[in-house]
């Protein structure tokens, strides 16, 4: 096998190098042995545009563009294997919040009843990130063990592992696997002997470019596919300067141990590589910054803390402001100047640390300014009023007909869309002083407004009925199972109905939040596949009706959907730790 290393700073050409490998093996043959490119999720399609622009370079078969992920799923795909049910996040913080349950009484440091539903996702945070990093509970253990002697944080490691190993024995009872240990099962599948694969994988090359950290499975992914490829090319996004990109305190430092750690991985004697490592330098006619020498010293003085020169002037603007919302009305009007000008708003972008901070403002600001926009973000749904309504049904289950959980309800809009109506039932229901045996009763008739009463009466018998069935489906103590919970939930959303409501309001375009009718449009196959899930982890298991509330909560505050751009013509933006933009011809950071 042959590795290239490549290295270089940003616009020194490491990916039109593997960009230009690539297509010269498709020009060469259309078919023959497998082709992989890795590169970060969010950037596969634009690589694959990328690619398909090159001369000579119109199809391609035997070429596969992947993420870790994605190359996972292939190698199991190609070995023969099938690919176990796997266990999503939404999953994982559901049976979390179940075994906080029935593990609380040994539990000495965590403490369950204090905020159980965000302890879940915590917990499910932390094991994501144990499972990426390979670590399992008995290293949790070895370090609980060091900080014993009553020490708080010997006893809460001593918790998480406990959690941990009942998570993966509660996995293996129901032949289950986690999604994050997708990748781990296709470096067991690679190192398998020829006795469990009839023939070894043969892959014509691999490159891999726009990686600036990778996890312990990812490395291991890599290192297990590595003997198996003829060709491999790596690039590093790293400056030439092999004293500062050892420094600790560089920003080429993360980079930099990456690359480390996979040189270590392919001069490994048991793969036997000849590795050659590139160094590429991005000054020159035909790298990315030529023909912008204000971008080319931005690049230069990034690192390096030297100041800008008058290179920088016309293309390159620094502007202090006071918080964040002054600095998104000076990229507004840049935004705004840009079109005047004759430029695109799909040709800009703006860059932000943490889009979830920041996105309230960026709405307010940019819908004053009237600039069309899409937030490069998955939607939580936790507050859609499909989530709210199935939430406040099963309080009403639980607690009664109280009046908070039965107004939140109505107002979701999916039992009736005439919010007037609501209004006028709730005034008469605070005027009344109505308990829950009003509620079960008609509404007494009124000789001053009959029409009225008779739509109120209505609106109560839209609610009362589907909220009735709902508790029946749910049984008797101890409380339902898994599979009676779902069934009930799935025959409440039939009842209200949320399917038509749903493809009503997919309909009927917003002006001035068009991001929401794509998102009605996913927002019910999110919901069909929490509810599937739920069933799966809770299959035959009974909880009480608070146990299930807990349970649902957790599930619906970890759930989201993807948004597909609702047009072309808008400004993206997104967090730089996600984005991956092409032809931008102007950026806000």
């Amino acid at each position: 096998m042959k590795c290239r290393l490549l290295i270089g700073p940003a616009g020194s050409g490491k990916t039109h190098w593997c960009l230009e490998e690539v297509a010269g093996h498709l020009r060469e043959s259309s078919d023959g042995m497998p082709l992989l490119y890795l590169t970060p999720k969010q950037a596969t399609y634009q690589v694959e545009r990328q690619l398909l622009q090159r001369a000579g370079v119109d199809g391609y078969t035997r070429l596969q563009i992947l993420s870790f992920e994605r190359l996972a799923r292939f190698i199991l795909e190609q070995g023969g294997r099938s690919i176990p049910r796997l266990v999503s996040e939404e999953v994982r913080v559901m049976a979390l919040r179940a075994l906080l349950h029935s593990t609380q009484p040994h539990l000495t440091a965590l403490d369950p009843k204090q905020r159980p539903a965000s302890l879940a996702r915590q917990l499910s945070l932390l094991i994501r990130e144990f499972q990426r990093s390979r670590i399992g509970p008995k290293a949790l253990r070895d370090a609980a063990t060091e900080f014993s002697q009553g020490r708080f944080l010997g006893r809460k490691l001593a918790d998480v592992a406990l959690l941990y190993e009942r998570y993966q024995e509660w996995l293996r009872e129901e032949e289950l696997e986690d999604a994050d240990r997708l990748p781990d099962l296709a470096s067991e599948a690679l190192e398998a002997g020829d006795s469990q694969r009839p023939s070894p994988p043969e892959f014509g090359g691999l490159w891999m470019d726009g990686f600036a950290e990778m996890t312990a499975q990812e490395c291991s992914l890599l290192g297990s596919i590595l003997p198996f490829c003829r060709q491999v090319t790596l690039a590093f996004c790293l400056g030439t300067d092999a004293k500062e990109t050892a420094d600790d305190l560089s920003m080429w430092s993360v980079t930099s141990h990456t690359f480390e750690r996979c040189r270590e991985m392919v001069e490994s004697a048991r793969l036997g590589a000849e590795v050659e490592t590139v160094r590429l330098s991005n000054r020159g006619e035909r790298k990315r910054f030529f023909s912008s020498p204000a971008l080319a010293h931005l690049e230069k003085a990034w690192g390096t803390g030297e100041s800008f020169t008058a290179e920088a002037e016309g293309c390159v603007d620094v502007i202090g402001c006071v918080d964040a919302e002054a600095e998104l009305v000076v990229v507004a009007r840049e935004i705004l100047q840009h079109v005047k000008r004759g430029g695109r708003y799909h040709e800009t972008s703006v860059i932000v640390r943490d889009l979830g901070s920041t996105r309230p403002t960026i709405e307010r600001v940019f819908r004053r300014y009237g600039i069309p926009f899409f937030l490069d973000q998955r939607a939580p749904v936790s507050h859609h009023p499909v989530a709210e309504l199935t939430r406040c049904a099963l309080r009403i289950a639980c607690w009664g007909w109280r009046h908070g959980e039965l107004f939140a309800l109505l107002k979701t809009g999916v039992a009736t869309g005439d919010e007037s109506l609501v209004d006028r039932l709730e005034n008469l229901a605070l005027a009344k002083g109505w308990d829950a045996e009003d509620w079960l009763s008609p509404i007494p008739a009124n000789a001053g407004a009959p029409d009225s009463e008779r739509s109120l009466e209505g609106l109560r018998t839209r609610v009362v009925g589907p909220l009735l069935k709902f508790q029946e489906r749910l049984g008797q103590q101890p409380g339902p199972s898994g599979d009676q919970m779902a069934a009930a939930i799935r025959g409440s959303w039939s009842h209200f109905p949320v399917e038509r409501t749903l493809a009503t309001w997919s309909e009927n375009t917003d002006p001035e939040h068009p991001e929401l009718t794509m998102l009605h449009r996913t927002v019910w196959q999110a919901m069909q596949e929490w509810l599937d899930n739920l069933e799966l982890v809770f299959r035959g298991r009974r909880l009480s009706l608070s146990e299930w509330i807990d349970v649902v909560e957790a599930g619906l505050e970890s759930l989201t959907a993807g948004v597909v751009p609702p047009a072309l013509e808008q400004v993206s933006v997104g967090a730089v730790d996600r984005s991956r933009l092409a032809e931008i011809r102007l950026a806000a950071v």
